[in-house]
This record gives C-alpha cells, structure tokens and sequence, in this order.
C-alpha cells in the first residue's frame, strides 16, 4: 500500500520531566510525500550556547519538565516502521535522513500510553472536507494538522485509550503558541490530541477536484467536473459522483468513470441548489468528499469613506472615532434569476435559519421571562435535576433565597455551594447592634439549618469588595456541568424583563468562578452535617 511513496516529513514533539531522564511522547504527525514532491531535508539542530539541540521550551507550572520539537526527512519506509512501532508500543527517538544532524537523544525509548487504532490497521479513514466555501470552521476540524488545502488524503489516528496527564500543559498561553507555530494548529483548541499519532497518506495520483457551475447559451445548468492528476499519477479505477441537495431532499446524482478522460460535463435538469461530490476507488474506498454547499451565484460589495473623526474625552482618556458614509454599492451577479425563483429561495433559506436559529436557542437554553411564577418554576425545577454539586453567585442573594430555590434538590447527597456579598445583608441604621457581616451570618445560619436536616453540605461564602463593589457583578448558576447565566438576581428574578441563558462554553466560566469561591471567605460551613429527617 505504501510502496509508491519515496519520502516523509515527520513532526514530533517530546516532554522530558524535570525529575526523571525518560522521554515522553507528546505529539507526531507522518506525512508520507506524493510523487511530484522532492527530497525533503531535516530542520537543523538550534544552537544553544555551545550545544546543538533540538528546539525545546520549559514546561512550568505543576507539570515541570521541557518539550523538544523536530522537524525530520525519513525514508517512507522508515517512518511507516516508526509508526508501527509507536503503535506496539516499543517506539524509540526516530533517526533524521541526514546523519550529520543525529542528536543523542535519537535512538533513545519514548514513552506512550495505550493507543486505540483509529480506524484498524492498515485501513485508511477520509477526513470529511468543510461545507463552508471559504474553508473549514477551525472549532470543528477533527484533523487540524492537515492543513486547508491537504486534500484529497487518507488517514490513519493512534488516539490514547483515556485522558493523557499532560494534557493540563496547553493551558499555558506561552506553551500553546510556541507550540502551534510548530505543529501548525492550536494545541490549546485540541487537548484530546495530546499523546496522539496521525500518519498521512496524500493521494499519489490526484492532485485536485473542481466541480463548478456552467450554463450553455440556453440558460441550461450543467456540472462541470474535472479532475486534476499528478505528472505520474494514473486515474484508471476512480469513480466521481456528484449530487444535489434542494431544500432538504436528494436531488440530481451522477456517477462517472474517470478512464481516460478527467473532464465531465453533465446537464442539470434544472437550476442546481447545493452541491457536493465523493471520490472512490474500488481498492481503497472513499477518497474525497465535499458536503452539499451552495454556488456563488452574486456578490455585493459596499465601498464607504471616512467623512470626519471626532475626538472626545471618555473616563478612560481621550479617542478617535472614525465616522463613515456609505457612498455606493455594487453587485456582481453571475446569473439573472427570474423574481419569482428569487422569492422562494428567499422564503425556503428564511424559513430554514428560523427554525435553526429556534433549535439553537433551545439546544443552549435561552428562556426570557417577565413573569415572575413561571420563572420560580422554571429555576426550581432546573435546581431540582441536581445531582452532585450546585454553585449559586449572586451578590444579593440572602437566606431567603436559599429557602426559595435551593430546598428544591431532590437529592441529599449532594453538595451547594453559595457565593454572595455584603451587599446582600439589609441595613439597620445607625444604631444597628448588628454589623452587615454579622447580620449576613445569622442569616445564613437559619436558612442552613433546613439543609443541616437533610445532611445536604453547605458552604456559603462572601466575595471580596464590601457591599459597594462586588468583585463579581453578574448571577450564575452553576448545576452539575452546566453553567446558567442569569439576568436578575434571584431575589428579583420574572418582576422585570429577564432573560436566562445556558452558556455553551461553560468550562471557562466555571474555572473562573471556582477560584473566586476559594478564595472568598467562608461564613457558614455545614460539611458534615448529620443525617437527618424533613417534614
């Protein structure tokens, strides 16, 4: 299956721990090279006073330790006997083609966890390529060191079995992009790659796919197809397909054998909506694929023009804004479409963004509430689903409150953590016998007496910054492993206009509030609270 490959370009890095003299995989991509690519050559040793070494950075933090890059030539061969034994687990440092640049740590064993083969070996998997027509949605690309143009390519994935302990490493901003200037992608955006292997296998004779959009002097659509070989690549055996997708049905396919000619050209029996294509091979299953996705059909483009800046002092100092006028607006149309088609796409695309727009809202859970019961209710049986830990952050949250929602967990095993302020606490004048901290934990201590009942911990807390200016300013509530952005404080929640939102990247918040509840004072604490009986 390999044969036909000469060369590869191997990318690894390593981590060394600081206390033990073993080298540890980090991350390796194999990129075997097609036949139009030359020899490639080595990156060279960096200098580092009067050592060569590889390129390397220090690791701080709890994981201490430092990562070494290289950038190395192999023999195609070599490298597919590198990766397997990465894959039996009895790999060591791989040699550079140039002697000259051997390091002495090659040779060396190289630690790596329990690999699970993605797909089994020798099978090859096809990366899907993007919908979108300006390129892939960086968030979403399982394989990111490919590349946007590395295409059509196979794979094969070495992915660790569980959670590799290193993975903590791309937390560090300097680490991520020391990193991804090397690796070419965001390492921080893809931890789950940490102590993985990915061998590429480029398609050694096709070099691209171009479907494209062509009417004939009639105005009838047609697919143009063309498939573009290598200098010594031969097409014999490969199959095209191109299809349709119209409003959410299959619509026109045609199959072609690409034998002697790589140039097809097929009617459409009416004006295409979205497109795509797949290409295979009988030996070697799919090879290329592009989703449905619509043709650029117009294009608008606005030019406008900076008639004055206006320069004004803000609280934070003196600024610039640029004021532009919009002065015209062209387009570039590369079909004329009857009104009447123009509306019904109009109509169906409209139609399809609002229900994916409705589904999104749902999927993340965007409520809007100004009714105050039907937001009691929603809160309560939101807080009621909770089953191993709650965090409520609300700088005016009182005992109250407590009372009011949290009471509604149906489960005693659990635990509820509170984060609140001094701004909570009622004044008592002048006179008050009772500080506002004072009268804070008197508070809290009644309401936490339901929940020393039921066993439930309790651990409620006051951030920093008085009653004035709590360090947080915003409501949250954080349930199991989702995280709840409120508008209104709890105490006022439905009386206005509030809205409720299910953040869809909790992980970040949730870190963030979890380090201002340690750090904040805790004034009632009901850990071990004994077991006992409600009403």
């Amino acid at each position: 299956m390999f044969d036909q490959y000469q060369y590869a370009i191997v990318r690894y890095v390593t981590f060394l721990p600081k206390t033990k003299n073993e080298i540890e995989l980090f991350f390796a991509s194999i990129e075997l090279l097609h036949a139009d690519r030359a020899c490639p050559v080595s990156q060279p040793l960096m200098d580092y006073g009067n050592k060569k070494l590889p390129d390397n950075i220090e690791v701080k933090g709890p994981i201490k330790g430092s990562l070494g890059f290289r950038r190395i030539a192999m023999k195609s061969s070599d490298a597919i006997s590198w990766y397997r034994s990465l894959m039996k687990g009895n790999a060591k440092v791989p040699f550079p083609l140039e002697e000259d640049l051997i390091d002495g740590k090659d040779g060396e064993p190289i630690l790596t966890k329990e690999f699970l083969q993605e797909p089994k070996w020798p099978e090859l998997s096809t990366p899907i390529t993007a919908e979108s027509l300006f390129g892939n949605d960086d968030s979403d690309f399982p394989c990111p060191y490919l590349g946007r143009g590395m295409h059509p390519v196979q794979l094969h994935r070495l992915l660790p079995s569980d959670d590799h302990y290193l993975a903590p490493i791309t937390y560090s901003k300097e680490v991520c992009e020391w990193l991804s200037y090397r690796v070419h992608f965001d390492v921080s955006e893809y931890s789950e790659l940490v102590g993985s292997v990915a061998l590429v296998v480029p398609n050694n004779d096709i070099k691209s796919i171009n479907v494209q959009l062509a009417r004939n002097k009639n105005g009838q659509e047609h697919f143009v197809s063309e498939v573009i070989p290598r200098a010594a690549g031969r097409l014999d055996g490969y199959e095209l397909t191109v299809f349709e997708k119209r409003y959410g049905a299959l619509g026109f396919m045609k199959t072609n054998k690409i034998v002697t000619s790589h140039f097809h050209i097929d009617p459409a029996p009416q004006e295409l909506e979205e497109t795509g294509y797949y290409l295979y091979r009988h030996s070697m299953g799919l090879i290329d694929y592009q989703p449905p996705a619509p043709f650029l059909r117009a294009i608008t483009t606005s030019i406008s023009k900076i008639s004055q800046r206006y320069t004004f002092e803000a609280s934070d100092g003196l600024h610039t804004v640029e004021s532009r006028d919009k002065e015209s607006q062209f387009t570039t149309t590369f079909q004329e479409q009857g009104q009447k088609l123009q509306t019904f796409r109009s109509k169906m695309a409209l139609a399809k963004n609002n229900r994916l727009r409705r589904k999104k809202a749902k999927d993340q859970g965007q409520y809007w509430f100004f009714d105050r019961d039907k937001a009691r209710k929603f809160l309560r049986e939101t807080i009621s689903k909770t089953r191993e830990e709650i965090l409520v952050v609300d700088p005016y949250l009182n005992g109250q409150q407590l009372v009011d929602f949290l009471t509604f967990v149906q489960t005693d095993r659990l635990k509820i953590n509170v984060l609140t302020s001094l701004a909570s606490a009622v004044s008592h004048g002048d006179d008050a016998q009772l500080s506002r901290k004072q009268y804070l934990i008197e508070d809290m201590n009644r309401a936490g007496s339901l929940f020393m009942e039921r066993g439930i911990s309790l651990d409620v807390r006051v951030m920093a910054g008085g009653r004035n200016s709590p360090v947080v300013h915003d409501r949250f509530l954080l349930i199991d492993n989702s995280v709840w952005f409120l508008g209104n404080s709890l105490n006022q929640i439905g009386e206005r206009a509030s809205v409720l939102v299910r953040l869809p990247d909790p992980l970040t918040v949730e870190q963030k509030l979890g380090k201002i509840f340690e750090d904040s004072e805790s004034i009632y604490l009901s850990e071990s609270a004994p077991k006992g009986t409600s009403n």
